[in-house]
């Protein structure tokens, strides 16, 4: 009988191991919802670094985002966006302009519905000769009548992986007008990005601060 006592109270487990034993289990319990959390704030930290590394635009000679933009003392709002999925890039226009893209879509051509004269040309290509951007506007003002350049129009900068240049100049049109021409260009991993605006002289005060504006919101991603 005392035999039989002792082993009974052999197969009781003692209380302390009870408690240790319940602690356990309440921390594995626990540890169930902390752990799918933390997977799930992990993925969502991960995608949002993504899209910010590989969506956000880099700007070029402007400080900010805003489409409202103020030229000389004139407030441009720029309420619509060309966006070329192939290289990347977008530009701001007023929302009443129309942009044809290109056949090999490298980019497009926006105008103003209210002059045909008002015209700015968006595109990139690949940077295979490593060109100095200087070039890219020699290129451009090539080939017109009457060219008419300033050296203190020529701005020019450059940030890591990022440089640009802007010009702009007056030349004769095909039918003797006076147009003018502003032009940014915008070089990073190996493509070239350009914004090339043109308008007669005498709307200098109709359009001039719009596309001024238009080509200095060039934006392209990373």
């Amino acid at each position: 009988m005392e035999n039989s006592n002792r082993a009974g109270k052999a197969r009781k487990v003692p209380t302390y191991l009870r408690v240790f034993m319940a602690f356990l289990l309440i921390a594995a319990l626990a540890a169930v919802p902390v752990f799918a959390l933390g997977c799930g704030g992990e993925k969502k930290v991960e995608d949002d670094t993504t899209k910010d590394d590989s969506g956000e635009p880099v700007e070029v000679g402007k400080d900010d985002g805003d489409d409202t933009t103020d030229n000389g003392g004139e407030v441009v709002v720029l309420d619509e966006m060309y966006t070329n999925s192939r290289f990347g890039f977008t530009i701001d226009c007023p929302s009443s302009w129309s942009a044809v893209e290109g056949a090999n879509q490298d980019g497009a051509t926006i105008s103003s519905p209210e002059n045909d004269d008002w015209e700015v040309r968006a595109y990139a290509s690949h940077d295979v000769f490593g060109e100095q951007l200087e070039s890219v506007l020699d290129s451009l003002a090539s080939g017109k009548e009457g060219v008419k350049r300033d050296p203190s129009n020529l701005q020019k900068g450059s940030d890591p992986g990022v440089e640009w240049v802007y010009d702009e100049w007056t030349y004769e049109g095909p039918d003797g007008t006076q147009m003018k021409e502003l032009v940014n260009v915008i070089r990073m991993t190996e493509i070239v990005y350009v914004a090339d605006a043109i308008y007669p002289v005498a709307d200098e005060g109709k359009i001039g601060a719009t596309m001024k504006a238009i080509v200095e919101n060039l934006v392209v991603s990373t």
